[in-house]
C-alpha cells in the first residue's frame, strides 16, 4: 500500500498552574508501589529499606519538567530514578533509525530515562551520576543529602541543568526525545531502584526521600511536597499544590515538536479538561476560575465548577484552573491562550517512517507459523494516526474533518473516518485530506507523497 498523506490544524493557547489539596495519610502504601519493600514515612522523609534489585514507584502523575527531588542514597548501591515519559513523535521513536520501516525497526511509544546515582569510590560527599549511561557533572553531599534537579530542554529529559543529548549518537538523539505540552511533560511512572556495586553482598541500607517538588522554580513552596511526619505523629505534613496539566488536544503542535499554543478563536466555546499531578494526590476537582473577574473571559454559568470557556475579543488570553474553596474561587495555575498563524503542514522522515511502521502492522497478519501475509480481502483497513504530520491554525488535531480517497486498480472511493475496506484482491492506494471547523481545506498539491517530501 502506498500512502499520500496531507495536513492541516489549530489549537488553543495556556501557562501555568496552582494546586489541589489531598487527605494526609501515615502510611507509604497509599502514595507508592512498594513491591513488598519495607517503606514508612518518619520525621526525616519516606525511609526506604534499599536491598539488591529493590524498587518502589509513585502511584500518582508528576509533571517533571521543573521538579525537585532531595534525598538520602544507601551506600554500598547505585540508585536509580527511573522516568518513563511520552515518545516524541505519536506513533513511536525508533529504537535504531532506519529509512525503510519495513527493515525491522523498532518503536517505543514509552522512553525510560534512567538517572543512575552513587558515592564515590571512598567517599561520603560526592555522588556520581549518569543519565542513560551518559556521564553528568558530580553531586555534592550536604549533610548527608543531595538535591537532583530536573527539567526539559529541546525535548530532552534534563538533569540539574545538564542536557547530555549532545553526546548522544544519532540513534539515542532520535530515540530520546520526548513529548512536551506547554513545557510540561508528565510522567505516569517514576520509580526508584536499587542494585548491589559489590554483587552478592546481601547488604541493606536506608533511602531517605525528603521532599519532591513540581515546581522548583516557584520559590514560594506552594508545589514542594515534604514527606516528614509532623512532630513525630502518625500524619504527614499538609498536602502541597498540584501541578496542572491541561489536555495536549487544546495545543497547537509546533513544527519543533512542542505543544505550547493553546487554540483560540474569538467568542468561541472551548470545553476543557485537565490532569491534577501530585505527590499524595487530589481530593478536589478542577475547574475554570476567574476571581474578581480578573480574567477578560467568559465562563458557563450552568454550572458550579465551569469547564467551557470564551475568550472576549478584548482578551489578552489569560486563563485559570483551580478549584471552588467554600464557594470561591482559587487559582492553581494560570495559562495563555496565543494568536495563531494561518494553517501549514510540516514533513518529517521520522514521523513519516514511525506512520509507516504503524501502517504496516495494520497492513499485514502474522499467521500462527510465523509467516507475514498481506490483510485479507473483507477486512478493514485502519489508517494510523497522523498527528505527528497534521497541523492547523485553527483546529486541534482531534477535532479536524476527515475525507479519505482510496481505489483498487479500477474504482476509487472516499470515506469521512480514518479506515476503509479492502473488498478486491490487489494493491491500494489512499490520500487523507483534512479540513477545519472554518471548512479550509487540504488541497490535493499540498499533500505529503512517499516520493516527495514536501
Amino acid at each position: 500500500i502506498v500512502a499520500f498523506i496531507m495536513s492541516t490544524m489549530l489549537a488553543l493557547g495556556l501557562a501555568k498552574a496552582p494546586s489541589v489539596y489531598a487527605d494526609s495519610s501515615e502510611s507509604a502504601i497509599t502514595y507508592f508501589n512498594l513491591n513488598g519493600i519495607t517503606s514508612v514515612f518518619t520525621e526525616e522523609g519516606l525511609s526506604v529499606e534499599a536491598k539488591d534489585q529493590a524498587k518502589i514507584s509513585f502511584k500518582n502523575n508528576l509533571i517533571v519538567n521543573d521538579m525537585s527531588m532531595k534525598m538520602k542514597l544507601p551506600e554500598g548501591f547505585t540508585t536509580s530514578i527511573e522516568i518513563d515519559l511520552s515518545s516524541f513523535y505519536v506513533n513511536g521513536n525508533p529504537k535504531e533509525w532506519s529509512k525503510n520501516a519495513s527493515e525491522g525497526t523498532a518503536f517505543d511509544k514509552t522512553i525510560k530515562n534512567t538517572l543512575s546515582l552513587k558515592y564515590a569510590q571512598g567517599s561520603s560527599t560526592v555522588v556520581e551520576a549518569t543519565i542513560n549511561d551518559k556521564a553528568i557533572s558530580d553531586i555534592a553531599v550536604v549533610d548527608g543529602y543531595i538535591t537532583v534537579d530536573f527539567g526539559i530542554a529541546n525535548n530532552y529529559l534534563v538533569v540539574n541543568g545538564e542536557n547530555v543529548s549532545a553526546s548522544y549518537n544519532a540513534d539515542q538523539k532520535i530515540y530520546y526525545k520526548v513529548k512536551n505540552v506547554d513545557e510540561r511533560v508528565v510522567s505516569s511512572n517514576i520509580s526508584i531502584a536499587f542494585d548491589e556495586i559489590e554483587e552478592g553482598a546481601n547488604a541493606t541500607g536506608e533511602y531517605i526521600l525528603e521532599y519532591v517538588d513540581q515546581m522548583r522554580s516557584d520559590n514560594s513552596g506552594d508545589y514542594k511536597q515534604s514527606l516528614k511526619m509532623e512532630d513525630g505523629q502518625i500524619k504527614l505534613t499538609p498536602a502541597k499544590k498540584a501541578r496542572v496539566y491541561l489536555n495536549e488536544s487544546f495545543y497547537l503542535r509546533q513544527v519543533d515538536g512542542s505543544y505550547d499554543i493553546v487554540v483560540r478563536a474569538w467568542e468561541k466555546a472551548y470545553s476543557l479538561s485537565y490532569k491534577a499531578c501530585s505527590v499524595l494526590g487530589t481530593n478536589v476537582t478542577l475547574c475554570l476560575v476567574n476571581p474578581n473577574n480578573m480574567y477578560d473571559v467568559e465562563l458557563e454559568t450552568s454550572t458550579t465548577i465551569p469547564n467551557v470557556i470564551r475568550f472576549n475579543k478584548t482578551s489578552n488570553g489569560k486563563f485559570a484552573v483551580g478549584v471552588k474553596e467554600d464557594g470561591e474561587p482559587v487559582v492553581f495555575e494560570e495559562f495563555v491562550a496565543e494568536d495563531t498563524n494561518a494553517p501549514q503542514y510540516v514533513y518529517d522522515e521520522i514521523a513519516y517512517a514511525s506512520f509507516l511502521n504503524a501502517l504496516e502492522d495494520e497492513c499485514t497478519v502474522t499467521k500462527d507459523d510465523g509467516t507475514v501475509t498481506s490483510a485479507g480481502l473483507g477486512t478493514t483497513l485502519d489508517i494510523p494516526s497522523m498527528k505527528d504530520l497534521v497541523f492547523d491554525n485553527f483546529d486541534t488535531y482531534e477535532t479536524l474533518l476527515v475525507k479519505v480517497y482510496y481505489k483498487d486498480k479500477t474504482v476509487s472511493s472516499n470515506s469521512t473516518s480514518m479506515s476503509f475496506s479492502l473488498n478486491k484482491i490487489g494493491e491500494y492506494v489512499f490520500f487523507v485530506a483534512f479540513s477545519d471547523t472554518s471548512s479550509k481545506t487540504m488541497l490535493e498539491t499540498d499533500f505529503i507523497t512517499e516520493e516527495d517530501n514536501v
